[in-house]
């Protein structure tokens, strides 16, 4: 799950205030995919690199799109 940290932006002058949400994934969540990431590559290292780099592709943006915030 994604956890939010709120954080404030002002301008050099100091006149403008904007908050937002500065958004990242749990640690235990990047921990998960970077076991994945590794496990695919210990059993599929044999394969060409395009297919390697096509499967780890859609591994890596699916994960950066479960967290991604939608309007």
């Amino acid at each position: 799950m994604a956890k939010r940290i709120p954080r404030e932006a002002l301008d050099y002058l100091n006149r403008k205030h904007k908050k937002y949400w500065n958004i990242e994934p749990s640690k235990k969540s990047q921990k998960k995919v970077r076991e994945k990431i590794g496990n695919y590559l210990k059993g599929n290292g044999h394969k060409a690199a395009e297919k390697v780099a096509n499967e780890l592709n859609a591994i890596t943006r699916g994960w950066i799109n479960y967290f991604t915030i939608k309007e």
